[in-house]
């Protein structure tokens, strides 16, 4: 019963934030797109809109295996379903984070990824893992495709990604200096491993 109630808490406020999103970004408005081409230069990623939730997802991979991401500007941090870790078999440490969506101390795992690929970028870092097992029991429900992992703000703002709702795509711009673009096979921020 607790975990029902948690899972459909957690699922309102999921849907409440998208939704909020995707109102407040245009992709529910049917307005003309006004802005510049500049604002979306760079590499061209397919974004998915789920039909239920109308979560917007992209195919990425980790360690070869293609995972299924949802774009969360709500999102602090990129994470990955805590199920990803036997099935690849990583050599991840206990850890404890905080969540505002879950109010209190949440149980994770952190692992090396040796690559994290998105289109042609491509990097290698210390991800953490959480279990996500409600929110995709939530997205069943409303008929949605499960998610393996939430790609967050610190993704997002790294690499200079512009969200196209009208396109249905994610431009990952890889910025590479103040100012400039290029494109990088690898290039990890600081604190990341190589």
């Amino acid at each position: 019963m607790i975990g029902r109630r948690v899972s459909a808490w957690f699922l309102t406020k999921w849907v409440c934030i998208v939704g909020s999103f995707l109102l407040l970004s245009g992709c529910a408005a049917e307005e003309p797109d006004n802005r510049s081409v500049d604002q979306r230069e760079g590499e061209r990623i397919p974004l998915a809109i789920s039909p239920g939730t109308g979560q917007l997802t992209i195919k990425a991979h980790l360690n070869g295996e293609e995972v299924t991401m949802a774009v969360d500007t709500a999102a602090n941090i990129t994470v990955f379903d805590m199920q990803l870790v036997d099935k690849l078999q990583l050599d991840a440490k206990d850890a404890t984070g905080v969540s505002e969506r879950r109010r209190g101390a949440l149980p994770l795992k952190v692992a090396h990824v040796k690559e994290f690929r998105i289109g042609s970028l491509s990097y290698s870092f210390d991800a953490v893992f959480v279990d996500l097992g409600a929110p995709n029991e939530g997205l069943k429900t409303l008929g949605d495709p499960t998610i393996d992992g939430l790609l967050g703000m610190d993704f997002l703002l790294k690499w200079g990604a512009v969200i196209d709702c009208q396109e249905k795509a994610l431009f990952i711009r890889n910025r590479v200096g103040p100012g400039r673009v290029g494109v990088a096979a690898s290039a990890p921020a600081a604190g990341d491993r190589k």
